[in-house]
């Protein structure tokens, strides 16, 4: 039960994941360090909806496995998040390149 609550979790919070690392490591070296986090997590969760409107699967469902008697249970890791993982590094591949863009964007100039 556990993990199926960390895989929700990843799920919803990964833009802001993202957003927040970038922050916490480089914001000092921002001009407008707040309105960097705003916009990042804004359009993250933006090119997250588009991602996953595209290129989640449509229809996923589960199906349990009863085991025969004597047969130690095998739950797999990340059950939840399976259908999930390909939109999920697509998503990851395209926002590199967005968090690039804002944090030249954001960036101080050099006095």
């Amino acid at each position: 039960m556990m993990s199926l609550f960390l895989e929700v979790i990843l799920l919803v919070v990964l833009p802001a994941l993202y957003a927040s690392g970038v922050s916490w490591a480089l914001w000092p070296g921002f001009s407008r360090p707040w309105l960097f986090a705003f916009s990042s997590v804004a359009l993250l969760y933006f090119l997250y909806f588009i991602v996953f409107y595209f290129g989640a699967p449509s229809g996923v469902g589960f199906v349990l496995e009863v085991p025969y008697h004597g047969e130690p249970s095998r739950q797999a890791f990340l059950v939840f998040l399976e259908p999930y993982v390909k939109p999920m590094l697509l998503f990851s591949m395209l926002s590199v390149p967005l968090l690039g863009l804002l944090i030249k964007v954001f960036r101080k100039k050099a006095a």
